[in-house]
């Protein structure tokens, strides 16, 4: 609020919005904004990005005329008059329009803000990184889909459903951003991640080991409990590994390995190092301190990179026992000082931050010397 505040967009105090004085008052409550208050945030929201799009050449990118702007349109106009649609005097301003509305209706109104600030990146650079991962996990569809089911789901779970939806497409924006370079088109973005996305998808949860195939059964347990559609449950608990699934993409296409290769070279790992219970514990961190949170999300990057280089110096390894006994034998040290951390953190009920620092950066140690 305060950000759009001072880009002149809404004035606090006015506009159906609190003043400072009644936030502060509200938060010793633990009171929120009413749904009226979020609606006028949610509006605002919109209405400055898409004042911020409309003249960036985000908007010029060849790939948004048929995603965005030619949905715009009846398709009996599209047909007859698809050249004339693609130079349309409003296109920039439809695309920004209808661009903005999608994203801020599946993602809410802090993503865009939130990316910025914890990504030290441009808006138009999160903004272009979302369309890239929204498509590659088919965000559009899915929204749909699940509107489509409301009808089966409580009110509660419908939202459980789109937050389950929000933080995966949140993890693949975020690889989005550090793996998908400015120069290439979007299309060709989405059309090379795409395909090898929805194929490892698809056959990923049989190379799933240990505590993380239990995190993953968890998690599809806990959307079935909720979501009265099993595919859909199903769906969504899949795409909670949205992140893994894309490093594991990256690592194939950097080094010129087979997908299940090097698959099956991140995922055996977990049965040496137990990273399904550490990252867990970190997006479990929900501290009232933003610094400790934020500290959390740095955490978690640094044991996703330390994992990545693991699984890089074990390519050739040729089954998980031949990966575990490898760590155990030519980095003794540092395994046993690993794996004596993690077994005491999971006697823990619930770990501090400070002691999942200690662990990870035993993690990245253990990945430096590997």
């Amino acid at each position: 609020m305060q950000a759009i505040e001072e880009r002149g967009v809404v004035r606090q105090g006015e506009d159906s919005l609190p003043t400072r004085e009644e936030l502060s008052e509200r938060r010793a409550r633990y009171s929120g904004l009413t749904r009226p208050e979020l609606s006028v945030v949610t509006a605002f929201t919109k209405i400055n990005l898409s004042r911020r799009l409309e003249t960036a050449a985000l908007v010029d990118d060849a790939y948004l005329v048929d995603r965005f702007l030619k949905p715009y349109f009846p398709p009996s106009i599209v047909k007859r008059f698809s050249d004339e649609v693609a130079h349309h005097r409003l296109r920039r301003e439809l695309v920004a329009t209808r661009l903005v509305n999608e994203l801020v209706d599946v993602m809410g109104s802090t993503f865009i803000f939130t990316m910025v600030r914890d990504q030290a990146a441009q808006a138009q650079e999160a903004i272009r990184a979302w369309i890239i991962a929204g498509d590659i996990v088919e965000l559009h569809a899915r929204a749909e889909n699940l509107r489509t089911h409301a009808y089966l789901m409580t009110a509660e779970a419908e939202v459980g459903a789109f937050l389950a939806l929000a933080r995966a497409t949140r993890s693949a924006c975020e690889w989005t951003l550090h793996h998908c370079k400015a120069e290439v088109p979007i299309g060709e973005a989405v059309g090379k991640f795409l395909p090898l996305f929805q194929n490892l998808g698809a056959e990923f949860e049989s190379m799933l080991l240990s505590t993380e195939r239990d995190r993953f059964e968890r998690i599809y347990r806990d959307l079935r409990s909720t979501v009265n559609e099993e595919q859909l449950a199903h769906g969504l608990a899949r795409l909670a590994f949205a992140d893994h699934l894309l490093n594991i993409i990256g690592l194939s296409l950097e080094h010129d390995r087979a997908i299940q290769k090097s698959a099956q070279a991140y995922f055996g790992l977990c049965e040496a190092i137990d990273f399904a219970t550490l990252e867990t514990a970190l997006s479990n961190v929900s501290s009232e301190d933003p610094w400790e949170r934020r500290a959390a999300r740095e955490l978690a990057e640094e044991l996703g990179g330390a994992r990545i280089k693991l699984a890089e110096q074990l390519f050739d390894r040729v089954s998980t026992e031949d990966t575990i006994d490898h760590l155990r034998n030519a980095r003794s040290r540092e395994f046993a000082d690993t794996t004596r951390l993690i077994a005491e953190l999971k006697s823990v009920p619930a770990p501090s931050l400070a002691a999942l620092h200690v662990v990870v950066r035993s993690i990245s140690r253990l990945a430096e010397t590997a």
